[in-house]
């Protein structure tokens, strides 16, 4: 049996966690209340200074043009097309849906007119045509990634992604081909349908001073190789095609 002071601090010991437990009881309203409010600031400060957070989707102001919006061949992604209509001039942007529910800006697509979108039949290659001006056009030419994000396809890492983008390199491979550097205005890259992962593109042009024009020059671009080629086809047609000169028409 044990003595008077044995059971007083027996007792004190049995009583001591009761009393801690009944403390945070006591005080969980407060602290429920105050540590989200912590966290979520500090977690607003944390994005805020390090750009950890991603856009919700087009700003407010944007319309959605539905004749121009496409849904990919397997329904994986859906692109958009807002137009911010308040100026005299409207400035279109190019957003992507995932079927997730994921929903970011397509980079470098921003313009003043809306563009024609083809899909590779695998979803993983994705053209842009977009008009620039009267009678112009540009290509951007884009790849998805892991992420399921897309970004510019350029033949090497080490080229800029320039807002010219595919339309360039399309150039760039005509001239060294043909062995002219060509000066036009009235620009226009065109594309076939897809043949795999591999795109037909169909160039065009108008010389400055008008002495000669480019018509309907074909090439081909494996988009998984990063590699420019011209088919016997090609061949065959840019025979009759390509730099034609309006002197020797008007002869």
């Amino acid at each position: 049996m044990m003595s008077a002071p044995e059971a007083s601090a027996a007792g004190d010991q049995g009583r001591w966690p009761c009393s801690v437990r009944g403390l945070f009881r006591m005080a969980k309203p407060f602290w429920s209340a105050v540590l989200p409010c912590r966290f979520g600031l500090v977690g607003l400060i944390c994005l805020g200074l390090f750009g950890c957070t991603n856009p919700s989707g087009p700003r407010e102001g944007l319309v959605l043009m539905p004749e121009y919006t496409e849904q990919s061949p397997k329904e994986t992604y859906t692109v958009e097309q807002w137009v911010d209509q308040g100026d005299d001039d409207w400035r279109w942007q190019t957003w992507v849906r995932t079927k997730e529910g994921e929903v970011f800006q397509l980079p470098k697509a921003d313009g003043i007119y809306g563009a024609t979108i083809r899909f590779s039949p695998s979803e993983r290659f994705l053209l842009l045509l977009q008009k620039t001006g009267s009678g112009e056009n540009r290509a951007l030419l884009y790849e998805r990634q892991k992420n399921g994000r897309f970004r510019p396809l350029m033949q090497k890492a080490s080229m800029q992604e320039d807002e010219g983008g595919f339309s360039n390199q399309a150039w760039d491979f005509f001239e060294k081909t043909v062995g002219f550097k060509a000066s036009l205005y009235h620009q226009a890259v065109g594309s076939m349908p897809w043949e795999g992962e591999t795109l037909a593109v169909v160039l065009s042009g108008q010389d400055l001073g008008n002495d000669y024009y480019v018509n309907d020059w074909r090439v081909h671009y494996d988009c998984t190789a990063k590699r420019w080629f011209l088919t016997d086809s090609d061949k065959a047609y840019n025979k009759t095609h390509g730099i034609i000169s309006t002197q020797k028409e008007s002869q």
